[in-house]
């Protein structure tokens, strides 16, 4: 009884693995592999993550911070500017600084020709 039961075991667990390498799902990265093939080519994250609740929350917290100004020229902050993306776009909030939208873009302006 004992053999057939870690049979069945190790079979269940064999099967369990061929139809995740089958369905082309990445382990390390936690998602399908071919989800590669759609993000932007410059991004290391998926941009629907902007979209998630927890990024969000974190937006919201960041601007809530700084009192509802932008950190640089004090006018209504409007959005979470990443100072890296080494962590993706869910990241630490120490790592973010709230922005104005002109502000922001300005910023993505100037690292675009650097």
């Amino acid at each position: 009884m004992l053999f057939w039961s870690i049979f069945f075991f190790i079979v269940l667990c064999y099967l369990i693995i061929a139809l995740i390498f089958k369905a082309g799902y990445d382990l390390v990265r936690g998602r399908n592999a071919n989800h590669a093939r759609t993000r932007h080519p410059y991004r290391s994250w998926d941009p629907n993550e902007y979209k998630s609740r927890r990024w969000k929350a974190l937006r919201y917290y960041v601007i809530q911070r700084e009192g509802g100004r932008c950190q640089m020229c004090g006018g209504k902050a409007e959005t979470a500017h990443h100072l890296s993306y080494r962590d993706g776009i869910i990241c630490k909030p120490e790592l973010l600084q709230a922005l104005c939208w002109p502000c922001h873009n300005a910023i993505h302006e100037k690292s675009k020709w650097n």
